[in-house]
């Protein structure tokens, strides 16, 4: 008897921890959300310093959600996205960090630094196929690529986008930005290009051109492999290449020389549940394994 009250009175003291770890940042961010910032990072700065002298008895998703809140509430650019990218380096997992990737590629891109903005908004649309962010970073990627002067791929991108529907202020967003890019009025209707639509999913998308869809793009061949044959199951025809001037693996499925026809298949692997983005490289790879 004596023992089992002995391990209920530890689960309570365990448990009175957990919640005095998560309590500061409760409120944190409510203080936050009612506008009281010094309040809250007040309130931050006492709970960081509680974790690096504990740094063993915070959970990880706590410790990514206090990335979170402090990246939110830094003073100062270069602050934000040092807190951003510790989160989704290190928690790539955590809620929070499809939304860290995006206002990353925000502020890169408010900054001018467009090949930055542009890895990161990639990885949010191939890493994070299934997150509510996916049609906002398929806007703001369009504009990226846009800024780069890859105005072909940034009209299928935002042709992708459009063709998911959704939020109709967003939706509009993404149909004007593929107006802009693709050189045509888009009626209100036309969800997307209808090319390659009535292509079955088993067909081999293969030819010449420009144009292609990344499903990935992998530091271990492990990974990579495993995404081919999962795509390849699905009956997608997936190869592993790389580019120039880096060293990492990529999956990617179809050439086209139309970027119409890549955005028509990257919406059809992600109704299948892949992440995937249109590039524009295709004529520059070379075989991986």
């Amino acid at each position: 008897m004596r023992r089992t009250g002995l391990v209920l009175l530890l689960a309570l003291v365990l448990a009175g921890r957990l919640y005095a770890q998560g309590d500061p940042l409760d409120r944190a961010e409510a203080h936050a959300l009612a506008g009281r910032y010094d309040e809250a990072r007040a309130l931050l700065e006492r709970w960081w310093e509680t974790a690096a002298a504990e740094p063993q008895q915070v959970e990880a998703r706590v410790r990514a959600r206090a990335l979170w809140l402090r990246a939110r509430l830094a003073r100062d650019a270069a602050a934000a996205e040092q807190d951003f990218l510790a989160l989704v380096l290190g928690y790539p997992t955590a809620p929070e960090a499809p939304e860290a990737l995006l206002r990353l590629g925000q502020g890169l891109l408010a900054a001018g630094d467009t090949e930055r903005a542009l890895s990161y908004l990639e990885r949010l649309a191939t890493d994070y196929p299934a997150t509510p962010h996916r049609a906002v970073g398929l806007l703001w990627l369009a504009r990226a690529q846009r800024a780069a002067g890859r105005v072909p791929l940034a009209c299928a991108t935002a042709s992708d986008g459009a063709a998911g529907g959704g939020e109709p202020a967003l939706l509009s967003l993404l149909k004007a930005e593929q107006a802009a890019t693709c050189g045509v009025s888009v009626p209100a209707k036309a969800a997307g290009p209808s090319t390659g639509a009535a292509r079955p999913a088993g067909e081999s998308l293969t030819g010449t051109g420009d144009f292609g869809v990344q499903v990935g793009a992998f530091r271990e061949p492990a990974g990579a492999r495993q995404t081919a044959s999962e795509l390849r199951r699905a009956g997608f025809d997936a190869r592993l290449v790389h580019v120039p001037a880096n060293d990492l693996l990529r999956v990617r499925v179809g050439r086209f020389r139309a970027p119409g026809d890549a955005a028509a298949l990257a919406h059809r692997l992600r109704d299948a549940g892949f992440g995937a983005i249109v590039v524009d490289d295709v004529a520059q790879e070379r075989p991986g394994s």
